[in-house]
């Protein structure tokens, strides 16, 4: 009898000390968790005693956990999302905005038609319309008239800016709204059979083509070998060499 009850007691601290173990290990496992998650800047999710009973001594746990009772449904809201399309993909996009379009109200095709267009400025500054269709991009031209407009009477010019703040100036200059001015400068039609968006040059009869502000059209003389070309690089080494030689040639002629 009394061996059975030796080990009877025996089991029993064997069984204490087993779940002292387990909450102590639960207990690293928690503090481990809460590291991991400031360092990633993650919060942790704790039960409600744990929580309250860690916020007594430290203030800062409030800040890196959240009640298992108010446990959001997501925390990856973009995981519930489908990719349908990619748009400028290959594009070293610096700014980027939605341009909505108005649609005929009371019309029964109005829900078929799109009501988004996608903007981008890449860091050539380059303006890329991108259709909801296809995701064709297009090189748009705004001439000043498109946002300047003259008063006659005071005798200055009111230009359509925004002041946006530092992320929406280049070079000093603000950006132009791409509201009403660029909707002057180009054509927008829609294909309600094909379900597509088509972008343009303002049809105008008459009308001069707007030059286009690529960078690539600077150096563009029409012929991949012209005198231009010629002049200006001969110019360019000439004089490159001149300076080289003048700096840094040790002759009495570069001395002179």
């Amino acid at each position: 009898a009394s061996c059975q009850a030796r080990t009877d007691s025996l089991v029993q601290r064997l069984g204490a000390s087993r779940d002292e173990m387990l909450r102590r290990q639960e207990t690293v496992g928690a503090l481990e968790e809460l590291r991991t998650g400031v360092l990633t800047g993650r919060r942790v999710v704790l039960p409600s005693a744990q929580r309250q009973h860690l916020e007594r001594s430290s203030p800062i746990i409030g800040q890196v956990t959240f009640d298992a009772r108010h446990r959001p449904v997501s925390t990856n809201a973009s995981r519930h999302f489908r990719s349908l399309r990619a748009l400028a993909a290959d594009s070293d996009v610096r700014f980027h905005a939605f341009l909505s379009l108005k649609r005929a109200a009371g019309s029964q095709k109005a829900a078929s038609i799109p009501s988004v267009l996608l903007v981008t400025v890449d860091a050539a500054s380059r303006l890329a319309i991108w259709g909801l269709d296809g995701g064709a991009d297009f090189l748009a031209c705004m001439p000043p008239e498109a946002y300047a407009v003259r008063d006659d009477q005071a005798g200055v010019c009111t230009l359509a800016i925004v002041d946006g703040g530092q992320r929406h100036t280049a070079f000093g200059i603000e950006a132009i709204v791409l509201g009403m001015p660029f909707f002057r400068s180009v054509a927008v039609a829609y294909d309600a059979r094909r379900r597509q968006v088509a972008i343009g040059p303002p049809v105008q009869l008459g009308g001069q083509a707007c030059v286009r502000t690529d960078p690539k059209s600077w150096w563009n003389t029409g012929k991949r070998l012209s005198l231009r070309r010629i002049l200006v690089c001969l110019f360019a080494v000439a004089g490159t060499s001149a300076y080289v030689y003048l700096t840094y040639s040790p002759s009495s002629l570069a001395d002179v």
